[in-house]
């Protein structure tokens, strides 16, 4: 995946951790794919739906340094061939407060912000 801005790189969260005895900083992502509503209030973009919903249930399933993603996303058109060389692991997963109880996520140990 590639990330267009740069805000912090993984090794000065590392770095920050180990100064500071626990890890102080987390960093763990959850992504999803489909529709959702995009609505501009006060000059700040928010989105909503069911998709927005998914996203966030797949993050929680994230422990630290991890991303996880669903299958929907991950089989999305060129999604596999970007990841390809990574470590995924796929797993079943409730998934609370959403339609389908269970969905197929993979996941990535070591987020990597710096990969080009």
């Amino acid at each position: 995946m590639r990330f267009r801005r740069r805000w912090i790189s993984w090794g000065e969260i590392e770095r920050y951790n180990s100064e500071h005895g626990d890890p102080s900083i987390i960093l763990k992502i959850g992504a999803h794919c489909g529709p959702s509503i995009a609505v501009t209030l006060n000059e700040n973009l928010d989105y909503f739906g069911q998709t927005v919903n998914v996203a966030a249930r797949v993050q929680s399933l994230a422990q630290a340094g991890e991303i996880c993603i669903s299958e929907a996303l991950y089989s999305a058109p060129g999604v596999s061939q970007i990841l390809t060389g990574l470590k995924i692991v796929e797993f079943d997963a409730p998934l609370r407060g959403v339609e389908r109880q269970r969905m197929r996520l993979s996941c990535r140990t070591r987020i990597d912000i710096d990969r080009p």
